[in-house]
């Protein structure tokens, strides 16, 4: 329990409006140090110390780790910028690619920022960018400004995503890509360079000799880069429940190290004088486990992939030393170095979703142990079924386990995922991928193409069982979104259910009951208003959900998610004029559950609106001081949107009430930059 409750406090360090002294969390450490000892006679006193202390270290290290990668963001107004840098990753981004760049240099008007203003790197989309490969150095001229904050109230930040990722800037190139010579760099940059650059071989590799229609597939499994792969496969994947082959997670690592355990274990059991005079148990996990070291390398190093690591990490050295190999001891071990690396990993689909499967897997499986028959047979027939029903048992637990996460991250269910991972699973496990890690091995000796063939050939397989699946009625369940403090208590509920003994998983139960019914009695926003003043609202018409707007092209990410929360993401979207609203060229009105609501483009008729209307939205100038305070609180004009981002708002029977996507509690921390 000491991990969960490490955890705890880095996910209270994230919830608190304010960012924590770190001298203030150092002496709250030392105290509760110095309570522990003092009460270490008294379980009591020595237990709530020790718990308290738990939670401090946790945000102490959340806290700690913030202030190591802060690093200069740009402005929030967007502008013109040189930058030089090397190319940590090419991503594919609509009709043209994002550049991560490793900044060494960036210029406004023809000088250089200082270095307390030189963000550390930076993503810039480009078209062309297909000719520019990671290691790279290049010159780019840009348009950039600071990552955007949330597009909805309690939604996923990319603020705080680039903070951690140490990305200064976001924007869109001007001009052309310009290849310049490499820099002199440090060490570490050295290594991070040839690492991309290794990547990116491989890549490229793939793309020549694998088959067209499977080449993006082949290199997410091979090497976790997504950009590649069609959407209509990825769509098909998500819909299905089996986009999680997508991401080097357990799975994936567990099949690479473990195959070549298996192998080797096998081969050099079969050496009768090397298997009599070592254990050769030990000396497959030693080469598993480079196996393993090698597979993160080549990986993307996502939170996920570095989990699956330790976890291998912690089984072979198990192995190495004697002692059990899996167990929950060794996922909480995993989970601490996770977090104590990453400490934003906590707040995050992937960390949540990977662990929970691990966790049920590793407390189903412990209670089946338990419980199975001491003369279990070991016929070939037997353990052919066996390993069958291994796989069945697996998908349905990782997906029970994964399901409620997914729901409250990605607002939606897979209702035949279980069956389409019962039906691929085995061609995935023991054809697709360890054919493709024969394709890695042989790839230094160019033998690794007829090996990506048959890869290519298992998924084209897989592909066909997923996507008619994935087209049947009602296969994907769209359910609308959870508060933040509904997803702790769904969490806290799930580890105590999986982690409890006998009667202590009531609590458990309890836990994910009160969670699960107040995300069902959560009430939904009616209406949105964008950071640039565009104003939507849903209804419920004959033909299911109606979504009604003005100028709908200037919010399609932020309607977007605002109709993914509500679980409507396929609602038909309508111009307000072809409604009910009555507009004319000073306003449009429309009433909605009985408040009536104006839309206004420019001051001179802000003052009549505001007597009649419940809320009024003034979307171009500002509003001044005297028309501020006609309207009270029932104006939102483009200095409070700048101020607070986007809006939800709220029609309830006490009246109207607003959540804002980028709160005082936000600004205070230190990814929301300065605005």
């Amino acid at each position: 329990m000491g991990t969960v409750i490490f955890g705890i406090g880095i996910a209270a360090y994230f919830a608190l409006p304010f960012e924590p002294d770190l001298y203030g969390l150092t002496t709250l450490l030392l105290i509760c140090g110095i309570a522990q000892w003092s009460g270490r006679h008294y379980n009591g006193v020595w237990a709530a110390a020790l718990v308290l202390m738990l939670m401090v270290l946790g945000m102490s290290r959340a806290a700690l780790h913030s202030a190591a990668v802060d690093s200069p963001i740009l402005p929030e107004r967007a502008q013109a910028y040189t930058v030089t840098g090397w190319v940590q990753a090419v991503e594919r981004s609509g009709n043209g690619y994002r550049l991560n760049l490793r900044v060494t240099q960036i210029e406004q008007y023809g000088k250089p920022l200082d270095d307390n203003r030189r963000p550390y790197a930076v993503r810039i989309k480009a078209k062309g960018a297909q000719d520019i490969s990671p290691g790279q150095t290049i010159r780019i001229f840009g348009r950039l400004s600071a990552p955007p904050r949330p597009a909805i109230p309690d939604g996923y930040d990319p603020a705080r995503r680039a903070f951690f990722d140490k990305v200064g800037g976001n924007g869109f190139a001007l001009g052309k890509i310009e290849t310049v010579d490499m820099a002199q760099v440090g060490y570490a940059q050295r290594i991070a360079r040839a690492r991309a650059g290794f990547r990116a071989r491989i890549i490229k590799r793939i793309q020549a000799k694998a088959p067209e229609t499977t080449a993006g597939l082949q290199i997410a499994l091979i090497t976790g880069e997504r950009a590649f792969i069609n959407p209509d496969q990825v769509q098909a994947l998500r819909v299905t429940g089996l986009a999680h082959i997508l991401a080097i997670s357990g799975l994936h690592m567990g099949l690479v190290a473990g195959g070549v355990y298996w192998a080797l274990t096998w081969l050099l059991a079969s050496i009768d004088v090397l298997a009599r005079r070592y254990d050769v148990r030990k000396i497959s996990a030693v080469f598993s486990l480079l196996a393993a070291t090698l597979y993160l390398c080549i990986s993307t190093g996502a939170v996920s992939t570095q989990r699956a690591y330790v976890m291998a990490l912690i089984v072979f050295m198990a192995i190495i030393i004697g002692r059990p190999a899996l167990s929950i001891r060794s996922v909480a071990v995993a989970a601490w170095v996770c977090l104590w690396i990453h400490p934003e990993a906590v707040v995050s689909a992937g960390f949540q979703m990977s662990f929970a499967a691990v966790l049920a897997l590793v407390t189903v499986y412990g209670i089946w142990q338990q419980r199975r028959p001491a003369n279990f047979s070991k016929s070939l027939v037997r353990r052919g079924v066996n390993n069958l029903t291994g796989l069945a048992v697996t998908s349905l637990v990782a997906g029970l386990a994964t399901g409620g996460f997914a729901a409250l991250h990605f607002h939606h269910l897979s209702r035949y995922g279980f069956l389409a991972n019962v039906l691929v699973m085995p061609i995935f496990t023991f054809l697709i991928m360890p054919v493709g890690i024969l394709a890695v091995v042989l790839m230094p000796f160019g033998l690794d193409g007829p090996f990506l063939q048959v890869m290519g050939w298992g998924l084209e397989r897989l592909l066909a069982v997923v996507t008619p699946i994935s087209k049947w009625p009602g296969a994907f369940i769209e359910v609308p979104g959870g508060a933040p403090w509904i997803l702790c208590l769904y969490a806290l509920g799930f580890t105590v259910l999986c982690l409890g003994h006998r009667w202590t998983r009531l609590i458990g139960v309890s836990l994910l009951t009160a969670a699960i019914t107040g995300w069902t009695l959560l009430p939904l926003p009616r209406l949105r208003i964008s950071e640039s003043a565009v104003l939507t609202y849903w209804d419920m018409t004959d033909d299911g959900t109606t979504l009604y707007g003005r100028r709908l092209r200037a919010d399609n990410y932020g309607r977007d998610m605002f109709l993914e929360r509500l679980g409507q993401s396929n609602a038909q979207i309508v111009n307000m004029q072809e409604s009910d609203a009555v507009c004319d060229a000073a306003a449009c009105r429309f009433i909605i559950d009985d408040r009536n609501i104006s839309i206004v483009d420019t001051p001179e008729v802000l003052a009549e609106e505001c007597e009649r209307a419940d809320l009024v939205l003034l979307t171009q100038r500002p509003a001044g001081p005297r028309l501020r305070r006609q309207c009270h609180d029932k104006l939102v004009d483009l200095r409070a949107l700048a101020r607070d981002g986007g809006l939800d708002i709220y029609l309830t029977e006490e009246g109207i009430k607003m959540k804002s996507s980028d709160p005082p509690s936000r600004k205070s921390r230190p990814w929301a930059g300065r605005r």
